[in-house]
């Protein structure tokens, strides 16, 4: 199943979770006919996105494939092959249109007044014990229960609880679960959950052809524009031949451009090293891990003007390219992170310079323009300083600290877990420098994050909390109420965190929390304005 830029979630919802206007949903009527050993499956536009799915037996499990994903009406012909079929269509749901979706159990003890403008599902429970002011003016539901208590594994005091604001009817407990369906397996659903993030394995990895199939269409890995790796020696100033990079373009004859170093170095007499001006290796101390993060390191600033550049080794050929045969400039990667993990060191991701995201015009001379990025990757995903702040006139900055989205463009953060370095970060922080001197400046991040988290629970006797919705962003600073983290986005967690697996403690240890404005990104109920590869649930009714 091709994407068309979206990878298909299988929801089991009743319409009734879908009573907010955005959410209405009734599958469009499907129509089957038969000739000459052929199914001709229709259905009517429905203006939003329709997946089309088909088993050959009800018998659990039920193993559904996908045919189709289309926008709107469709029309599907393939031949009968199997004494018996049977099909279901959904409308689909973007998962970055909810402000929060948890596929495990969601914890909300905020300290701090929040509104919550998106609608909120978990897959488990919801924990909701605030001790500051909540509104709600979407609806709230779980496949669990919703729960007017804290999580039974936080370790917090529970004094203060301020009642949650709702809407009425809300909140809703014990909906269908949104599943993920991945290749017709049954795996558990966490694990299922974080596939989308995983190298493919041999049989369906880029460049087999298997990549492109149904199958192989289920890894991000083989649907973003740009695969970043390194070696396993991929310390801090190990340039050269340490890091690949590769162009992808299905709709190419080769699919898959291993692409040029594009900067030379000279070191000693007659000796060059040629490596990507955008990107590198460093690294820094997490104080939340208590580990040496080894991380490959993307600046965005750089990537921009590689983008641009026209000579033989710069990016401006791949991006019309892109542009060309995909409608769209290179707005996506994957980067997995060769360096082993060890008891004190952390392979991970980082972004720096990212107040401006690429933005590519259509070379072809229409006019048209696409903006954003969509950046995934298995390990966990630090972001130092603003992420896209820019305005109209590219000059960053303005958006910086506000909750006006009118210029940003469509932009993700998937990994194992995020955390947030402000501007102030230090890489020279090592284990013995103290909270109280790691002084941040105030940031904001205008991005959908998907992530993983360490879930609360009791281990040893002792209990140990998620640190809850409003500790999703990870923080290594002391910003002590001082300074404000501004979020616009939506947040998603699949899975439990494999990677940075240390237990949330509370602040004054590792860090203190900022005065916290989040908003949920209205931009992102526009389907033009998801960010690129956007995964979608959708309400199949039928087994």
């Amino acid at each position: 199943m091709k994407w068309l830029r979206r990878f298909c979630l299988v929801a089991g919802l009743t319409t009734a979770l879908f009573a907010a206007p955005l959410f209405a949903q009734v599958p469009s009527p499907l129509q089957i006919a038969i000739t000459n050993g052929n199914a001709m499956l229709s259905w009517p536009n429905s203006n939003s996105i329709c997946s089309l799915q088909t088993t050959t037996s009800l018998s659990p499990p039920v193993q559904w494939g996908s045919k189709a994903v289309t926008y709107g009406g469709g029309i599907v012909n393939f031949p009968v092959n199997n004494p018996q079929q049977f099909f279901r269509l959904a409308n689909a749901v973007p998962v970055f249109q909810f402000e929060i979706f948890y596929n495990l159990d969601l914890d909300i003890a905020p300290g701090q007044t929040m509104v919550m403008n998106g609608p909120v599902f978990a897959n488990g429970n919801i924990w909701m014990w605030p001790y500051a002011t909540i509104n709600f003016s979407n609806f709230v539901a779980a496949a669990g229960t919703v729960n007017a208590q804290e999580d039974p594994n936080n370790q917090e005091s529970s004094d203060g609880y301020v009642a949650p604001t709702y809407i009425p009817g809300q909140p809703v407990s014990h909906m269908r679960p949104l599943v993920l369906l991945v290749a017709a397996t049954n795996a558990a659903l966490t694990n299922l959950s974080r596939t989308i993030l995983n190298l493919p394995p041999p049989n369906v990895g880029a460049p087999n052809p298997a990549a492109y199939s149904p199958t192989g269409q289920v890894y991000l890995y083989n649907a973003v524009d740009l695969i970043i790796s390194n070696s396993a020696s991929g310390l801090p100033g190990t340039h050269g031949t340490n890091i690949t990079i590769w162009y992808q373009d299905t709709n190419n004859v080769t699919a898959l451009t291993q692409l040029l170093p594009n900067t030379t170095n000279g070191f000693g007499t007659g000796v060059t090293n040629r490596f990507f001006s955008f990107v590198t290796n460093v690294q820094f101390f997490d104080f939340r891990e208590s580990d040496t993060v080894q991380a490959v390191q993307i600046d965005v600033a750089k990537l921009n003007v590689w983008l641009t550049n026209t000579t033989g080794t710069g990016g401006n050929q791949y991006n019309q390219q892109s542009f060309a045969n995909k409608s769209h400039g290179i707005d996506s990667i994957f980067i997995y992170n060769n360096v082993p993990q060890t008891a004190s060191q952390l392979p991970a991701v980082r972004l720096i310079n990212g107040q401006q995201l690429p933005y590519t015009v259509d070379p072809g001379g229409s006019g048209l323009a696409t903006g954003g990025l969509t950046v995934a990757t298995p390990m966990p995903l630090y972001v130092k300083g603003n992420y896209n702040v820019q305005t109209a006139t590219s000059s960053a900055g303005a958006s910086a600290g506000t909750t006006n989205m009118a210029y940003t463009y469509p932009a993700a953060l998937m990994g194992d877990a995020i955390t947030i370095l402000s501007g102030n970060w230090l890489d020279s922080y090592f284990v013995g420098t103290s909270l109280s001197s790691r002084s941040p400046v105030s940031t904001t991040i205008n991005a959908a994050c998907l992530a993983g988290i360490v879930q609360s629970t009791n281990s040893g006797g002792n209990n140990y909390y998620s640190g809850g919705l409003e500790n999703f962003l990870r923080l290594e600073e002391n910003w002590a109420a001082s300074y404000t983290l501004t979020y616009n986005g939506s947040i998603v967690v699949m899975f439990p965190s494999i990677y940075a697996t240390n237990f949330w403690q509370v602040p004054g240890n590792y860090y203190n929390p900022p005065m916290r404005q989040w908003n949920f990104d209205l931009n992102f109920t526009v389907p033009s304005k998801l960010p690129p590869l956007t995964p979608t649930v959708a309400n199949f009714i039928s087994p």
